[in-house]
């Protein structure tokens, strides 16, 4: 079954790179600059199985540590991965997994693969 995936990130060139490699995969992917937004789609969505967030926004705006806190609310089986500066690794411990930014292709296949599997083994099979 293809994930649900929701990006929020701040850097275009990432987020083409993301959502290239996630199209490879056959992934649902829904991609967002401004974290605002992503909240209100995750809010509606059924079901999310991976969050990929940056850590940093512009002033003003809720930090990708915010927006997955609360993308677990609603979705509690949800996989995340913080893809930022090396310097952040420490913020988005216990809380998710993270990428240090640069990152290839190849780089961030390696990381979201596990993760995807872990989402898939979190689905429930059958009727609610």
């Amino acid at each position: 079954m293809a994930a649900r995936i929701i990006i929020v990130h701040d850097d275009p060139d990432f987020v083409l790179m993301a959502e290239a490699e996630l199209a490879l995969g056959g992934h649902r992917v829904m991609s967002f600059f401004n974290p605002i937004e992503a909240l209100n789609e995750i809010d509606i969505v059924s079901r999310l199985d991976l969050l990929i967030t940056c850590i940093e926004f512009s002033a003003g705006r809720p930090n990708g540590i915010s927006v997955a806190l609360m993308a677990r609310r609603r979705h509690a089986a949800v996989e995340i991965l913080f893809t930022a500066q090396p310097e952040f690794r420490q913020a988005a411990e216990d809380i998710g997994t993270f990428l240090a930014l640069p990152a290839t292709q190849q780089e961030f296949g390696a990381t979201v693969a596990p993760l995807l599997a872990a989402s898939a083994g979190n689905q429930r099979i059958g009727p609610l």
